[in-house]
């Protein structure tokens, strides 16, 4: 199931429940036994093997400006590995109630990303400024802008994890400030 959703992604194809079993051959009913609803089936079928371990290392980053440019790079890189299926998903998130009810759903590999950058600012920003900057983030970490540089932009892939990588350091340097010295930390 998980290979055939994958498949129908990468050729455009909104995934349902009843394509994904009749591509993976199995019968509806069988695919339902796992499957209630089209959102389990996408987070299964759309996995980022390496993120629980990117997560770590971005915990060991100590500055939030460095951690925004290395989340930045990575969500890059993954969205210009998958471009298929991510466009697909895209797609499907824009067409009028789906393929299925909730089929517009996409991973939200952004979200923790975006939490373990600001970790370490968590007594540096009230909850306002916060948001904002999570929300400034969220337009640079996220396939919306990968796309956008490439499409629009016509920039080479490299490029683009350079311009997002640096846009990601130069927002969160923006939002906080100077890093406090050792002594104003204690």
């Amino acid at each position: 199931m998980l290979a055939a959703t994958r498949t129908l992604l990468a050729d455009g194809q909104a995934p349902t429940i009843a394509r994904a079993a009749e591509r993976a051959l199995v019968s509806e009913a069988t695919a339902y036994r796992y499957y209630s609803d089209v959102q389990n089936l996408l987070r299964d079928a759309f996995q980022w093997p390496g993120l629980d371990g990117l997560l770590s290392e971005l915990r060991a980053i100590p500055t939030v400006e460095a951690r925004a440019r290395r989340a930045a790079e990575a969500m890059t890189r993954l969205v210009l590995a998958r471009q298929a299926q991510i466009r697909a998903l895209i797609a499907m998130s824009y067409a009028p109630g789906g393929a299925e009810k909730g089929s517009a759903t996409r991973p939200a590999f952004r979200l923790p990303l975006i939490d373990a950058v600001l970790e370490p600012a968590a007594d540096r920003l009230d909850a306002g400024e916060r948001r904002r900057l999570q929300f400034a983030l969220s337009a640079v970490i996220g396939a919306e802008a990968v796309l956008s540089l490439k499409d629009a932009g016509g920039c080479a892939d490299e490029e683009i994890v350079t311009t997002l990588g640096w846009t990601a350091f130069q927002l969160a340097k923006a939002a906080l400030g100077p890093s406090p010295t050792a002594g104003e930390r204690a």
